[in-house]
This record gives C-alpha cells, structure tokens and sequence, in this order.
C-alpha cells in the first residue's frame, strides 16, 4: 500500500476533485481584493440593498429620502427613478394619504410600527426612525408580499 504524496496523488487520479480546476483568463488570475469599510453609511446602504424587500425613508416632512434598490426598481415603471426629493403623497392616492397621515399620528404618539395597508397579496408598514433621544426622525414605509 502506497504511503504518503503517492497515496495522495495515486488516489486523487481517479477521483474529480472538489475544487474546480484554476481558471488561467485574466479576470481569474487575481485574488479577489477584500477591503475593510468603516463608513458606516455605505454600509447600511449596501445592507439595505441587499434585501428583496421595498424599503423607502420618508422624512417627517414627508419628503422621500430614501429607496433601496428594490424599491427602486418596482416603482419605476409606475412612477419613475426619480422620486427621492417629493413627497410621498405624489405616488398615493387620496384614500392613501389618509392612512398614512394616521399612520404617523401614531408614530409620533410613540408607536413602532402601524399596518397601514393589507390585502391577499402585500401588508404595507410604516416603522418609525428615531434618533438615540427618542425623537421622531421619520419613518419607512416597508412592503411585504406574501
């Protein structure tokens, strides 16, 4: 019995190995560059892109700060790139703009998170966003399909 480089190479022959052969092409003759990131706000950009999930800041002004990719591009279609800047009673109905201003009354009587919308397919939120003394800085409207 072959002990040893020969016992490994003798039994790696006949075996298809788990890592795939070494690509040779320019894009895979380097390592991969791995950076660390202390700005914190490209971060939580970076995380809140990576969520399939619509996210959209809305001041309390209720200015539209914010979106995520997501968001982004499901409201495109609808009502353009664009939006960051308006208000977010421009893309809601006047039935909308209603729940929403409910919504943030209660948001800004201390509560967390207000349904405002649901039906069979989305539960639509408003999650309120507050700084470390508790003050109301605005809230997101959150959308989950289900």
């Amino acid at each position: 019995m072959a002990r040893g480089k020969e016992a490994a190479g003798a039994a790696g022959e006949n075996q298809q190995s788990f890592f795939p052969a070494r690509r040779t092409s320019k894009l895979y003759s380097k390592q991969p560059v791995f950076s660390y990131n202390t700005n914190m706000e490209e971060i939580l950009k970076a995380i809140l892109d990576a969520l399939d999930i619509e996210i959209v800041f809305v001041d309390t002004t209720h200015t539209i700060r914010f979106m995520n990719e997501y968001a982004v591009n499901n409201y495109k279609d609808r009502f353009g790139t664009d939006l960051i800047g308006k208000s977010i009673f421009n893309c809601h109905t006047h039935n909308s703009k209603r729940l929403i201003l409910q919504g943030f009354l209660e948001l800004s009587q201390g509560k967390d998170k207000v349904l405002v919308f649901e039906n069979e397919k989305v539960k639509e939120y408003m999650v309120g966003v507050r700084n470390e003394n508790g003050t109301l800085l605005g809230y997101f409207e959150i959308t989950e399909r289900v």
